[in-house]
């Protein structure tokens, strides 16, 4: 009404100045024309006044007048109505703007009230609540006191939870506990991240519930950083038009929201972080102190109280090397503090000193405590490791009585085999019957069988004790496997077994690895082998697996034709003191160690071995390691044809298809032109229609064996002057061959490199003299001692190990001295010079080792006897033990003779003869000087 009257004011202006300009106007000419009519006494009239307009033109200027003072009035009156206009346009916008100014005064005390809330202590379910209660009682938002927040799920980011609620509907507070995004219109604001406006939300509504009154709802989005935290739903009346201000409000509320919610959050998981870690360290079972830059204790935990017996109160502020280090550790604890507030990591052994003066073995560990790059103090835990020491030492107590039982055992165990073996030695090489040579023989072989079980349980327990370690030396792959079959090859001789052995082609056989291990493990799998099987044949093959650089996996195959393995006992093969069966034990001896050592040789190699196996069928033994490619001749033998042997036919007669197989690929890569026969029979048909420059003929072949094809082929005129080479397993000359003029003869299992020798020989049109199996030389050379004499003391308290050396060296054509303890031996070199003691380790008064010391100090290099150890301290490490003691060699009990025979050879007789110590030591009176 206001306005309308102030509209009506305004034309009322116009018109009033209008009028009264017309008004204005009309009065001086009318006046004009009355005085005009008065003055010429005129009557009134229209000719009168005619005459006057006509007599006075100046009337006509007066009757514009009322036109002009009308004109102006009206332009006052709008001019009027215009300022009144302006001011009533500043007056609405005044007002305007002070509404404005208070509505926005209203938000900013809401928001500040919002933060004074997120200042405070309280948590942020409290602080959701309160701020609630805040913004539903916003004076100019006509809002109903009712609403919630709604706050995403840790679990998941696509929920929401009513946090907060005011004044709701108790159903409503069921059914809005959890809202899925895109649900109702709080789901729908989150899922949209805009706010969402209805004016109305009655039954029909998603969410509905009994009793429910129509409303209108505001849902606003509540973002931190474009990720959605929650929705702040607010009440409004049905029918609310909302106004813009009101959503620019609402999303400032909403910001503000955000930033306390995130805000709250840190800090609750800050708290929770500092709560975690606080209790964490008091509750460590391991000593924790936080000392600050001056070496002051800041914290504790209950462990650092309990470990060095002191109070929070006694710790708190003092010194930490004061409190803890003893007198003598001060300077090295210093050191570690300086070292860990440098930005060191300190992980030290040390003893540290409780309140009582208590020493306790302590492992410390520190680092610096860093805030923003700047070093603050240093976190220091110590772990009480008083018992692990002494668990360390009684372990290492215990490792060094085992070692101490091991040696012993060796020793003791080694002591008379030495004399059984030593004594077999020597009786078989005197005159006995057949049936005395028999009975000496078992002996030999059971004592090399009980040598070969302590063997085994030592190089066993080596192992356990991890003092186990390979080597990585130059070796030939073709003379390791060469060097195994004939370990194993007189027991196949006497199972009528067939030994051979397959190398990829073109494979290097030069590598660097532990040639002794490798062959360690040969031998088992081989003499296992041999041991199961009772026909048929044993096959090493290797091949070349993987290549990567020069390191090289070799896969080795160990096959035999025995009686199997049951696929039930496959699992429990390479397990310590196992067997397939219990009854092989008794059926065939054996530990049951060697696979379980050969196992862990061959991990040490880095590799593995399995096996595939049928029952009745034979086995087959795989196994891998890795060796580098060594420098050197690439392989054993040529592997392209040679010009000797270049289109030369070769006739192969051999009854096994894997003999024939291998020579057959070794002559053709020769150039050879190979031809094969599996029996005598097939062989005098292949002479019928063709001639050989050569043939090989194996010894033992059913039906006719190669000394009867032999014969046969003589008496062939084609044949008769054909060279022979004869294959046997007998490691000698069959009886007979006389009769027939063989050319060469060569042992079983065959070596590639002697095959390859005997074949060139033969066709190189040499002297056809009979070119025998190398026999195996006599064991004792008795011209020895005459081709090289030397002077010998014997230090050796075991009376019949004296006997043993002293039967083993005349054998050799040596005599010498005894003595029986390291008193005697300085007694002797008293009296006499020698070239070389043989020094027994173990003797009583004084042993070997104090002897060498003695001797070592008194004589110098050169002026004394060479010292060689003969002792059954056989452990891994023993030789390298008593070298580094000073002697010169080292020779493990049982006495081997051909180690014997090394050690003498390598023994230099002194040049110069002298009676006397050349050097005496006034510290070793106690040597019976």
């Amino acid at each position: 009404m206001e306005k309308v009257f102030q509209l009506n004011r305004r034309k009322g202006h116009v018109v009033l100045y209008f009028w009264l300009g017309v008004v204005l106007g009309i009065l001086p000419p009318v006046l004009a024309i009355l005085a005009e009519l008065y003055f010429q006494k005129l009557p009134f009239s229209l000719w009168a006044v005619s005459y006057a307009f006509r007599k006075d033109p100046i009337l006509w200027v007066f009757m514009l007048g009322p036109l002009v003072l009308g004109a102006i009035g009206y332009f006052l009156g709008r001019q009027q109505d215009l300022m009144i206009k302006l001011a009533a346009s500043l007056e609405e916008k005044v007002t305007q703007r002070t509404t404005e100014l208070q509505e926005s005064s209203q938000v900013q005390e809401i928001l500040n009230a919002l933060l004074r809330l997120s200042l405070g202590n309280l948590s942020l379910q409290e602080m959701l609540e309160q701020a609630l209660e805040r913004i539903v009682t916003i004076p100019w938002l006509p809002t109903d006191p009712k609403g919630g927040i709604f706050l995403t799920s840790e679990d998941n980011p696509n929920i929401l939870l009513l946090r907060a609620s005011h004044n709701m509907a108790a159903p409503l507070l069921k059914s809005c506990a959890r809202v899925p995004f895109g649900t109702c219109l709080c789901g729908r604001a989150a899922q949209s991240r805009k706010i969402l406006f209805t004016d109305c939300v009655d039954e029909q509504h998603e969410i509905r519930y009994e009793g429910i009154k129509p409303h209108g709802h505001y849902n606003v989005p509540i973002i931190h950083r474009e990720k959605v935290l929650g929705v702040l739903v607010l009440y409004v009346p049905e029918g609310h038009h909302p106004h813009p201000n009101e959503k620019e409000a609402l999303q400032a509320i909403a910001h503000t929201l955000a930033g306390m919610i995130t805000a709250r959050r840190a800090e609750e998981d800050l708290a929770r972080q500092k709560k975690f870690f606080e209790t964490l360290v008091q509750t460590s079972p391991a000593a924790v102190v936080v000392m600050s830059n001056d070496h002051t204790i800041q914290s504790c935990n209950e462990a650092f109280l309990s470990l060095f017996e002191y109070t929070l109160q006694e710790c708190i502020g003092q010194k930490l090397d004061d409190l803890i280090v003893p007198p003598e550790a001060q300077q090295q604890a210093q050191q570690y503090s300086q070292q860990a507030l440098a930005g060191n990591l300190i992980n030290q052994t040390a003893q540290r000193r409780s309140k009582n003066g208590r020493l306790i073995d302590v492992k410390i560990s520190a680092v610096p405590v860093r805030i923003e790059g700047e070093i603050v103090g240093v976190i220091a835990i110590y772990h009480d490791i008083t018992e692990l020491l002494k668990a360390k030492r009684e372990a290492e107590e215990a490792a060094k009585a085992k070692a101490d039982f091991l040696a012993n055992m060796s020793h003791e165990i080694r002591t008379p085999l030495n004399a059984i073996i030593g004594m077999t030695s020597l009786l078989l090489d005197t005159p006995l019957n057949d049936e005395q040579a028999n009975f000496v023989e078992t002996i030999r072989n059971s004592g090399d069988t009980l040598l070969a079980v302590i063997n085994d349980i030592l190089d066993f327990s080596k192992i356990e004790a991890g003092k186990m370690t390979v080597e990585k030396v130059p070796f030939n792959i073709a003379y390791c496997i060469e060097s195994a079959l004939d370990l194993v090859a007189a027991k196949a001789f006497e199972k009528r077994l067939e030994l051979v052995y397959v190398l990829q082609e073109n494979m290097p056989v030069k590598f660097q690895g532990d040639i002794t291990r490798l062959r360690q493990v040969l031998v088992n799998l081989l003499s296992n082998a041999v041991k199961f099987t009772s026909e048929g044949e044993v096959t090493v093959s290797v091949a070349v697996e993987n290549v990567q650089g020069t390191l090289h996996t070799l896969h080795f195959q160990v096959r035999d034709t025995g009686i199997g393995i049951p696929k039930d006992k496959l699992h429990h093969l390479f397990e310590a003191f196992s067997q397939a069966d219990t009854s092989t034990t008794r059926k065939f001896g054996g530990t049951g160690l060697g696979l379980a050592i050969s196992k862990r040789l061959i991990e040490l190699m880095g590799g593995t071995i399995w096996v595939e196996s049928q029952e009745g069928k034979g086995s087959t033994f795989h196994f891998t390691i890795q060796a580098e490619l060594a420098s050197g001749t690439a392989s054993l033998f040529p592997r392209q044809a040679q010009p000797t042997l270049a289109g030369r036919r070769l006739l192969v007669v051999d009854d096994n298809a894997t003999n024939r197989l291998i020579l057959q690929k070794h002559a053709s890569s020769w150039g050879m032109s190979v031809s094969t026969a599996a029996s005598g029979k097939e062989a005098l048909q292949h002479i019928e229609h063709e001639r050989f420059d050569l043939m090989i003929l194996d010894m033992q072949m059913p039906e006719m064996d190669g000394l009867t094809l032999a014969q046969e082929i003589r008496k062939h005129p084609a044949a008769a002057q054909t060279p022979l080479i004869m294959l046997t397993s007998l490691g000698r000359k069959p009886e007979g061959v006389e009769s027939v003029s063989f050319s060469a003869f060569l042992s079983k299992p065959i070596k590639t490199s002697q095959l390859y020798n005997a074949v060139c020989e033969v066709l190189a049109s040499r002297p056809s003299a009979e070119t025998a199996v190398p026999q195996k030389p006599a064991v004792f050379d008795a011209t020895m001692g005459d081709r090289h004499p030397l002077r010998i003391l014997i230090a050796e308290d075991n009376l019949i190990n004296q006997k043993v050396a002293i039967g083993l060296l005349k054998k050799l054509g040596y005599r010498a001295d005894i003595a029986a303890n390291g008193l005697e031996v300085l007694d002797a070199l008293r009296r006499q010079e020698y070239d070389i003691i043989l020094m027994d380790a173990q003797m009583p008064e004084m042993d070997g080792e104090q002897a060498a010391h003695i001797i070592i100090e008194r004589y110098p290099p050169g002026k004394r006897p060479r010292l060689a150890a003969v002792t059954a301290n056989a452990l891994e490490g023993d030789r390298e033990r008593f070298l580094s003691a000073g002697f010169d060699d080292y020779i493990s009990k049982p006495i081997q003779v051909e180690e014997l025979v090394r050690v003498l050879q390598s023994t230099v007789p002194l040049a110069h003869k002298t009676t006397r110590p050349l050097r005496l030591n006034s510290g070793t009176t106690s040597s019976g000087d």
